[in-house]
C-alpha cells in the first residue's frame, strides 16, 4: 500500500495536486490508485475547493478499509477547514477507528491529532497527552514520528490556556524530537517556538539571546526566516523601553 506522505509538498498544494493525479492516473494497484486520489482531494481542500474535493472523495468506489480510512480523515479535513467542524469530528474518529483496526499506526496518531484539533480548548490537553503516549509506543517509526507535531500543539494548546510554563516544556521537548528526525527546517522552526515562549514569560533577555542564535545559524544554513527577525525586532523594543 502506497504512503502519500513523502509525495507531499505542502506549501505548494497545487503542485501536490498535479503530482497525485499524474501517479493515480499511471497507478495499476487498485488501492494505490484510491488512495492517490484521496490525496488530489487533500490538495484541493488546501486549495479552497473544499466541494469539488468533497465530491472526489464520494466518487472514489474502494471498500478496503485501507482506502475507507483514508477517504473518512480526508472528508474531515476538508470540513474542517471549510468550518464544518461538527461533520469533521464524525469522520476523524472513523478513520481512527479504521486505521487502528487496520493496523495503520500512523494515519491511527494522524486521525487522533486532527480529533485533538477539533475538541474543545479545555479537552484537548487531556487527550493529546494520550496521543502523545500513543506514537511514542508504536512500532512504526512514522507513528512516533509525530512526536513532535503533536508536542508543537499541546504547547500551543497550552499557550491559548494561559499556561506559558508548560508551553515552554512542550516546545522544548518537541525541539529534541525534532532533533532526533533531524529535518533542519523543523529544527528551526521548534527553535522559534522556544524563543517565542520565552519573550511571553517576559524572560526578554534569554529570549533575546536565543533568537539571535537562531538567526546566526539560519544565516550560516543560507536561510532566513521573517518571524525570527520580527521577534528580534519586538525584543530590542522591549528591552530599550
Amino acid at each position: 500500500m502506497i504512503d502519500p506522505k513523502p509525495l507531499w509538498n505542502f506549501d505548494d498544494p497545487k503542485s501536490s495536486q498535479l503530482k497525485f493525479e499524474q501517479l493515480a492516473e499511471a497507478a495499476t494497484d487498485i488501492k494505490d490508485k484510491a488512495i492517490l486520489l484521496t490525496q488530489v482531494a487533500r490538495a484541493l481542500g488546501l486549495q479552497g475547493e473544499h466541494q469539488k474535493g468533497l465530491d472526489l472523495l464520494d466518487s472514489i468506489t474502494s471498500n478496503s478499509p485501507e482506502v475507507q480510512a483514508f477517504i473518512h480523515i480526508e472528508r474531515g479535513r476538508i470540513y474542517r477547514s471549510s468550518g464544518e467542524i461538527a461533520k469533521a469530528k464524525p469522520e476523524f474518529e472513523i478513520a481512527a477507528e479504521l486505521s487502528r483496526a487496520n493496523h495503520m499506526d500512523e494515519l491511527h496518531i494522524d486521525a487522533l491529532h486532527m480529533i485533538a484539533l477539533v475538541l474543545p480548548l479545555e479537552e484537548q490537553v487531556t487527550f493529546t497527552i494520550k496521543v502523545i503516549a500513543l506514537a511514542k509506543a508504536s512500532k512504526s517509526e512514522a507513528a512516533r514520528n509525530w512526536v513532535a507535531s503533536l508536542l508543537n500543539n499541546l504547547g500551543m494548546t497550552y499557550t491559548n490556556l494561559g499556561n506559558w510554563d508548560s508551553a515552554l516544556s512542550c516546545f522544548k521537548e518537541a525541539l529534541e524530537e525534532r532533533k532526533r528526525i533531524g529535518e533542519q527546517s523543523r529544527i528551526f522552526v521548534a527553535r522559534y517556538m522556544i524563543g517565542w515562549t520565552l519573550r511571553n514569560l517576559n524572560r526578554n533577555h534569554e529570549a533575546l539571546d536565543y533568537q539571535e542564535s537562531l538567526l546566526q545559524d539560519l544565516t550560516e544554513a543560507g536561510q532566513s526566516d521573517e518571524y525570527v527577525s520580527k521577534e528580534i525586532e519586538i525584543l530590542k523594543q522591549l528591552l530599550e523601553n
